[in-house]
């Protein structure tokens, strides 16, 4: 089954070009509720999305998979919710092998929620209350079991009261919070999310994440794909980075952030946090130790310090521009400087027009 709006573009990038992976190495480290061992993924078109990609998804736990685009991060999500099947390598659940006959699928989609990036394709009701009621209505829940569950998954996003609104009056943000919603109304064990930031302003963005970690805290199984390194260092668990069509290092956030080559060829720099304390270590400013896994938190630790007496202001390089530009006029140059027109003596002094002359 091959759906539409799955990236790929992996078969663009040489699988010899990305580094050796190391996420065969964390699988055995972690106990896994969700794994893919060397799973292939050919489209229809002859394209490959996936090429021997392993992963491992540690219950309860935060996790981030990070890539460049078409690197096959939107294929992962939709193989885990069954949406795609491998063409090769096989997908675990518990350690069981997917099923994928129609109740195989029903009972996976029941446990692992998908969020798609755009709402519009996961959004078919007119109003929130229908659309969020489908899922929970499909598992043969009587009314006032669906009632209780929209409910509580609409005041979790945030859209205590909007059951009623139509949709299309909705905002790309709200539309984002109904998909999640009609998710987390089916109470799954693993909650999936494309792009989940993307499109949504800083105090949205605070907010999903909030609910994401008390989702998480009440043991929810959290895998959410961005391109924000910063982000994934502060929040997950664990990061995953993708090339390829691979998944190419895997484990502990802490950890695969110091992998250089592995965060290079997914496309990633260093986080921000890791780099800035590194450099104010080096100076002897902070003292050398695991570094904050923000920016926020690196502030904190800085203003932790005591008060040092001032110091000589740093000696910043001008922009090119401002290096080649005149230097400003004083305003008795600016006066002595001749007006257009006005003739001038050898000496530079202008004569004026009512005829007078220079001394």
């Amino acid at each position: 089954m091959n759906t539409p709006g799955a990236n790929r573009s992996a078969s663009s990038v040489p699988a010899s070009s990305v580094p050796t992976s190391s996420a065969s190495a964390a699988l055995a480290a972690v106990p896994a509720l969700l794994e893919l061992q060397a799973v292939e993924h050919v489209f229809a078109d002859g394209s490959a999305g996936l090429r021997g990609c392993s992963l491992a998804l540690g219950r309860g736990r935060r996790h981030a998979l990070l890539g460049p685009n078409g690197a096959g991060k939107t294929t992962v999500l939709q193989h885990l919710n069954g949406l795609l099947r491998p063409t090769g390598g096989r997908m675990l659940w518990n350690g069981r092998p997917y099923e994928y006959g129609r109740a195989g699928l029903t009972d996976l989609r029941r446990r692992v929620g998908l969020v798609f990036q755009n709402p519009e394709r996961q959004l078919f009701s007119a109003q929130v209350e229908e659309d969020v009621s489908f899922g929970p209505l499909n598992l043969g829940l009587d009314e006032t079991t669906v009632r209780a569950r929209v409910a509580a998954a609409l005041d979790a996003v945030g859209l205590a009261g909007f059951g009623a609104r139509a949709v299309h009056h909705l905002s790309f943000g709200q539309k984002k919070r109904v998909c999640i919603a009609g998710v987390l109304a089916m109470q799954p064990e693993v909650l999936l999310l494309d792009e989940p930031m993307a499109g949504l302003d800083a105090p949205m963005q605070r907010e999903l994440t909030a609910l994401l970690d008390g989702l998480a805290a009440r043991g929810v199984t959290v895998l959410l794909s961005t391109h924000d390194v910063d982000f994934a260092y502060a929040w997950a668990d664990d990061i995953h980075l993708m090339a390829a069509g691979r998944c190419i290092a895997s484990g502990a956030a802490h950890d695969v952030v110091l992998q250089a080559d592995a965060l290079q060829a997914a496309g990633q720099r260093q986080p921000a946090a890791l780099a800035l304390h590194a450099a104010l270590a080096a100076r002897g400013v902070l003292a050398d130790g695991p570094a904050p896994r923000s920016v926020d938190a690196l502030l904190e630790a800085l203003h932790a310090l005591p008060a040092a007496s001032p110091a000589q202001p740093l000696a910043c390089p001008e922009p090119a521009a401002q290096r080649h530009a005149p230097a400003p006029q004083t305003q008795e140059q600016t006066q002595n400087q001749p007006q257009q027109g006005q003739p001038q003596d050898r000496q530079g002094h202008a004569h004026h027009r009512s005829g007078e002359t220079p001394a």
